[in-house]
């Protein structure tokens, strides 16, 4: 190797690197060009339930350096103040309240070129204190590209975005007859929750669950089984059998939601609710 091609070497590892003075960061702006037309509310507001809000993912840079994804304010603020910016409103008066439980976007998280965004969220209209429940809207999607993941996640999550705004503000026509004051929306998922016997629970019986309903309800089926595990690959994977008559391993069990022993909680890879 000659002494130019080592000065660009160390040059360009000395580029990726991140820096010593605190974590490597990306801003990230929504697109002004994008116009929310003829909606059907006069204000949005965002109340930030994220537990981290202190970013809303994470870029890879350079040598697979990990940036912390931020916005200039305080992620809540800085969405409200855009869609008011990008929105025909109508004058009816409503506000479109967004309670958002996560935004997040991941840039390629197992290092190949794929990136993921998920966003969970409940929406409400109204004014003068009382709020009717429109939707709840949780979602995940995954971007795969040949080259450059990361433009095309960042392009493809603040379109989605607009896409779900667009749709509430359609759906803010067809007000359900529940409403709320803003304190009572705030803990309103919550609320809901509490209803079933998992949210209840810090000890989940143990059995087999064929649903996620009883799963929630916390009602699994206490017939005998056997676990065993197997070698699949490189992977020890468990397999479950339903005990015969000597306890020992009998049929093998197919079709379940989760399956809960020692405290050890087992879940399919592809369940049916």
């Amino acid at each position: 190797m000659n002494t130019k091609t080592l000065i660009r070497l160390i040059t360009l590892i000395l580029f990726c690197l991140p820096s010593r003075h605190g974590k490597a960061k990306e801003y990230f702006r929504f697109d002004d060009s994008i116009r929310i037309e003829n909606a059907n509310f006069s204000f949005f507001h965002v109340n930030d339930k994220r537990p981290n809000k202190e970013n809303i993912g994470f870029l890879k840079k350079g040598l697979n350096v990990k940036a912390e994804l931020k916005t200039e304010k305080p992620f809540g603020s800085y969405f409200s103040q855009y869609v008011n910016s990008i929105t025909d409103k109508n004058s009816n008066g409503d506000t479109l309240i967004l309670v958002l439980y996560d935004f997040s976007i991941e840039d390629r998280p197992n290092h190949d070129e794929l990136g993921t965004f998920h966003f969970d969220g409940m929406f409400y209209s109204g004014s003068s204190g009382k709020y009717a429940f429109i939707t709840e809207i949780d979602t995940f999607f995954e971007v795969r590209s040949e080259w450059d993941v990361t433009r095309l996640l960042l392009e493809a999550s603040q379109n989605y975005v607009i896409e779900i705004l667009s749709t509430v503000s359609n759906l803010c026509q067809r007000k359900s007859a529940m409403y709320f004051d803003y304190d009572q929306l705030l803990t309103h998922r919550e609320d809901l929750f509490r209803e079933f016997a998992a949210y209840k629970t810090s000890t989940f019986k143990e059995g087999i669950y064929y649903t996620i309903k009883d799963f929630i309800n916390q009602t699994p089926v206490d017939t005998p089984f056997v676990i065993k595990y197997h070698t699949v690959g490189r992977v020890k994977m468990p397999f479950f059998n339903y005990a015969n008559s000597k306890g020992k391993s009998g049929v093998m069990i197919w079709d379940w939601f989760a399956i809960i022993k020692d405290q050890q909680i087992y879940l399919r890879e592809q369940n049916a609710s």
